[in-house]
């Protein structure tokens, strides 16, 4: 129970950066797309070609390092959904292992408990003995020295 605040956490995490890995997958593929029709506007263009071949390879080189951002960022993300999971995963273990440990120690704990009531009857039994026999001791030194 002390854990599950931590692996909830652990968990939201894990989908924060699983969706944010996905946004940045998505901007991918949208530069992916600018980059492939400005390929196509490229090969369509008339008139001063030199000059807007330029301006097309500068945007083209722009996209495509804004491009290799975004896939460096996705994987970073990848790496921190990796990282939220093995966390989550170890922290399931370390509940799982409490909860036996816990577990052993209520049954260590009734047997205990057992072995304290079962003592106890016994030595009430032999107190009520003992005080039997005293009785009877008295009885006899009563009877002797009459």
């Amino acid at each position: 129970e002390q854990l599950r605040p931590q692996l909830e956490a652990a968990v939201a995490a894990a989908n924060q950066q699983e969706a944010a890995a996905q946004a940045a997958n998505q901007i991918a593929e949208g530069l992916q797309r600018t980059v492939e029709d400005l390929h196509r506007q490229l090969a369509q263009l008339q008139g001063n070609e030199s000059e807007a071949l330029a301006l097309a390879e500068r945007t083209i080189a722009v996209l495509r390092q804004e491009l290799s951002d975004a896939r460096s960022e996705l994987e970073q993300l990848r790496g921190k959904t990796q990282a939220a999971e093995d966390e989550g995963e170890e922290l399931r273990r370390r509940l799982e292992e409490m909860t036996h440990e816990l577990a052993q120690a209520r049954l260590l704990t009734e047997a205990a408990e057992t072995r304290a009531g079962e003592q106890l009857q016994a030595h009430e039994l032999a107190l009520e003995d003992a005080r039997r026999r005293a009785g009877t001791e008295r009885e006899a030194a009563a009877q002797l020295a009459a």
